[in-house]
């Protein structure tokens, strides 16, 4: 059993703001290039499979462009959603937001919980497990936050550091299940 994680495209923010699910945040060209460029490498390698997309634009635009290069259907389905991170970073500068309580320095110091009503990112990654062990043999576009705390905390893999291994933009990651039901993970393709 395998499924398929992709990060959605660039996204077209010329003010490097949070946009988070801020309506109207679209792919950059550069984006769209890079759906194409994932379509065609996921295609060149047989993996033609059904997309299951997060409803947030920039995801459903990338969902889109892989879907029409692989001649496959998508849908959308919530689970797949951004992380929510504090209601008070949402189109606030990139560079302006205090992420001090957000670092993580090593595995032991996840929060469970975050102030403001953010969501935390363990919860976070149990609901894109569960999508995830909903289905086999799909295709998932979801987002940086979201990928990167699923693969943290579901891969167990204490040489993972959450703040460095962030997927690229189009990164396509291929989940397993090995012969002892643990998760594995294999980088396959990084756009340009």
């Amino acid at each position: 059993m395998f499924n398929i994680f992709i990060r959605h495209g660039e996204v077209q923010n010329p003010s490097e703001i949070n946009y988070s699910d801020i309506p109207g945040f679209s792919l950059s060209e550069k984006g769209s290039q890079q759906a194409e460029q994932a379509g065609n490498y996921l295609k060149s390698i047989g993996k033609d499979l059904d997309i299951i997309s997060s409803p947030i634009l920039r995801a459903r635009q990338t969902a889109e462009i892989i879907s029409n290069v692989l001649k496959t259907n998508f849908t959308t389905d919530k689970s797949l959603y951004e992380w929510r991170c504090p209601p008070s970073w949402v189109g606030r500068k990139f560079k302006d937001l205090d992420k001090e309580d957000l670092l993580i320095r090593n595995y032991k110091d996840i929060p469970l919980q975050l102030k403001g009503g953010a969501e935390s990112f363990k919860k976070t990654s149990e609901r894109m497990k569960d999508i995830d062990n909903q289905y086999e043999n799909k295709i998932f576009i979801s987002h940086q936050d979201a990928i990167r705390s699923y693969t943290f905390f579901t891969l167990d893999n204490q040489s993972l550091q959450f703040h460095q291994d962030k997927p690229a933009h189009c990164e396509i990651q291929q989940i397993t299940e090995n012969q002892h039901g643990l998760k594995e993970i294999e980088k396959l393709f990084i756009p340009k």
